[in-house]
């Protein structure tokens, strides 16, 4: 049986490591939403954009500005775990759209913000109420149209309208 204080340390210890190696400009997002101090979108800790195809893993930041975040991101982290909550859970589109161009260290389209939240499961992206409204009248039609069959089998007529709200 492993003891709880081994396995956490272990675990520290992990995330430790973890956080020694992790991407800059995703622990500066981190940062942001578990401790709700924007700050760390400003200067002196915004990241420059990468050249080449790089993932930008130290955000262009120096070594000292790298570790005062890795420290921040960790202290964070941990106190996560320990029962503090998230502080910005579910950023709105437009602080969305503000982390997504610190992080990429560009311009955002604001449109982004929705697509990025529908993303997250903050949002649906897609309206599915025209979608649903569509097949509702799809299945009316069809079986109009075949009403219209069977009446023309047995040789009677109908006539069917549409106008703008469906059938008449």
């Amino acid at each position: 049986m492993t003891d709880n204080s081994t396995r956490s340390e272990d675990d520290e210890q992990r995330l430790i490591e973890a956080v020694a190696l992790a991407n800059v400009p995703t622990l500066l997002m981190v940062l942001v939403q578990l401790t709700g101090e924007t700050g760390w979108l400003d200067a002196p800790y915004t990241p420059t954009r990468q050249t080449g195809m790089g993932d930008n893993d130290s955000g262009g930041l120096d070594p000292q500005r790298q570790e005062e975040v890795r420290e921040a991101a960790l202290e964070a982290i941990l106190a996560w775990r320990a029962g503090r909550p998230v502080a910005i859970p579910e950023p709105d589109e437009a602080m969305l759209v503000r982390m997504l161009a610190v992080a990429m260290a560009e311009r955002i389209p604001d449109e982004y913000g929705a697509f990025t939240a529908a993303q997250l499961g903050q949002a649906s992206f897609v309206d599915h109420r025209p979608i649903a409204e569509l097949q509702r009248f799809i299945e009316k039609s069809l079986r109009l149209l075949a009403l219209e069959f069977l009446v023309d089998r047995i040789g009677g007529e109908i006539m069917i309208s549409f106008n703008d709200d469906g059938v008449v």
